[in-house]
């Protein structure tokens, strides 16, 4: 049992969740490891039965250092597996959620849109919306590269529900909004600033407008209109479209993209301030200039001006 493999370079073998244990052996079996194929299959079978334990899915990367019981043994353990890591950076559209997951797991990118928007997944997850869009939850996400599109979404979706908690409600009924609709301005406040810092300011800023029934004039709102991440022009800002919230007062039916975690605790409490107006330094820090009036909000304009040098 102890023989050492015949290869000698590090090589990664495969083992799918859910796999006999004969598959198993077989693809260790193609790198001429765990050989012959009917004493490692049964040895392994009567260790799970005698020790109450099942083997680890995943990426097994062997060097001929590791002989057979080591492989074994780390079967049982996870030792050697490895999972694939997907980073979902917070603010994607759906679409572009799938594309990353699609390059990253190999998947279909048009399946996962199609299944991640159909009307069969949202009243599964009881998402009440025409889109999953806001409930893909942004994440470091570990996979064993065989899941199908439907079970990477659930997985997302599952994550934000349970994240979701009782504390997370009590904190939605303050703000007197749905969930759907803070999830909406949380994707707002996501769009808007890249400093975790500034969340909670501008979650307090935005959820002002509401209260006060204020346009909430938000760029990426109307970028999700137009359909393009851009700098607008002033014909944009007249495209009609619910989502247009220079031209229509209110929260937009949905959420314009997944915001983080940090997004939607920004808006569950946000901090609480007069300020009505923002606009960025114009440096590059991503950083924010925030008034409570119009004409303190110009003077803030104009200095953002000067450092854009317009």
């Amino acid at each position: 049992m102890s023989e050492l493999p015949s290869f000698s370079d590090t090589v990664t073998v495969f083992v799918p969740k859910n796999s006999s244990v004969n598959t198993i052996v077989e693809k260790f079996n193609e790198r001429d490891l765990l050989q012959p194929s009917w004493l490692f299959s049964n040895y392994i079978k009567i260790k799970m039965k005698l020790e109450g334990k099942s083997v680890f899915a995943g990426y097994y990367d062997i060097s001929p250092s590791n002989a057979n019981e080591d492989i074994i043994e780390k079967l049982f353990t996870g030792g050697y597996a490895k999972t694939i890591k997907v980073t979902i950076p917070e603010g994607l559209s759906n679409k572009e959620t799938a594309e990353l997951i699609a390059e990253k797991l190999n998947l279909d990118a048009k399946r996962f849109l199609e299944l991640a928007n159909s009307d069969s997944l949202l009243r599964a997850w009881n998402i009440p919306a025409k889109s999953s869009i806001g409930y893909l939850l942004p994440e470091t996400y570990e996979f064993y590269g065989d899941e199908s599109e439907q079970v990477v979404i659930d997985k997302l979706l599952k994550h934000h529900f349970d994240f979701w908690t009782d504390d997370r409600e009590q904190d939605l009924k303050t703000t007197k909004l749905t969930k759907h609709k803070l999830l909406a301005i949380a994707s707002i406040v996501q769009a808007e600033t890249p400093l975790k810092s500034e969340l909670p300011t501008v979650a307090g800023l935005y959820l002002n407008r509401v209260k006060k029934g204020m346009l909430l004039q938000a760029d990426p709102t109307v970028q999700f209109a137009v359909g393009e991440k851009k700098r607008l022009l002033h014909k944009d800002l007249e495209v009609d479209s619910p989502y247009n919230t220079y031209k229509y007062a209110g929260i937009p039916p949905g959420p314009i993209n997944n915001p983080g975690k940090d997004a939607i605790k920004a808006c569950l409490n946000p901090e609480v301030h007069d300020f009505l107006f923002m606009v960025a330094y114009g440096d590059g820090s991503g950083a924010h200039y925030f008034a409570k009036t119009n004409a303190e909000h110009s003077r803030n304009v104009a200095k953002y001006r000067r450092a854009r040098g317009r």
